[in-house]
């Protein structure tokens, strides 16, 4: 009876675990070939009569999945892992695991209350964007508080998914992201050098 439940509850909480792996493996090791496809996209639409968005969506979740379902004692959602997919890209996996098991302690793991725990512990950006970060602040000018804002915006997730579908986009994204990081690096040098000068004073 344990070993029946027990297969139970892989099953069902870690489907989206078992089709990530398995499409992430057909799509990296090219594995569609052996069939006969041209390519990943035509393989996903044709033998699941799935989009490649979906495909490359379940791949995406795949890590955050990986981390959870040790914790899990029921279906981990698209939901939820899109949740921690922001924590996991700015804080890591510690952070992903630590909100999670909160979750759980305080309820049901949803989507909801993975976002308020995570916004609590300082993994989110507070609800409201902008307005609701502390303006109490007040040695720091409006520009810093929206430069903050804007880091804290940057969905590194999203990116990766429309990375994998195309090859165009993957090389525009890194292209910009080299030209921001360009632009980025030569103003932090700016800035050493007049907190150099005024240190020196």
């Amino acid at each position: 009876m344990a070993e029946c439940e027990q297969h139970i509850a892989n099953v069902t909480h870690q489907w989206l675990l078992g089709v990530g792996q398995a499409l992430k493996a057909i799509r990296d090791h090219k594995l569609y070939e052996h069939t006969g496809y041209p390519s990943f996209d035509a393989y996903v639409s044709h033998r699941w009569d799935m989009t490649r968005q979906r495909a490359h969506q379940l791949i995406a979740a795949l890590p955050i999945v990986e981390l959870v379902a040790p914790y899990a004692d029921r279906e981990v959602k698209e939901g939820q892992t899109r949740v921690l997919a922001s924590v996991y890209d700015a804080h890591g996996g510690e952070a992903v695991v630590e909100v999670w098991v909160e979750a759980t302690r305080s309820g049901k793991p949803t989507a909801a209350a993975l976002e308020r725990i995570a916004r609590a512990r300082g993994y989110l950006a507070p609800a409201g964007g902008g307005k609701t970060l502390s303006r109490k602040d007040v040695g720091h000018p409006n520009a810093i508080l929206e430069m903050r804002e804007a880091l804290r915006a940057f969905d590194l997730q999203s990116l990766r998914v429309l990375a994998a579908e195309s090859p165009d986009a993957a090389e525009e994204i890194r292209v910009g992201c080299e030209q921001a990081g360009n632009a980025l690096l030569q103003f932090a040098s700016e800035l050493a050098g007049m907190t150099a000068g005024h240190t020196e004073h």
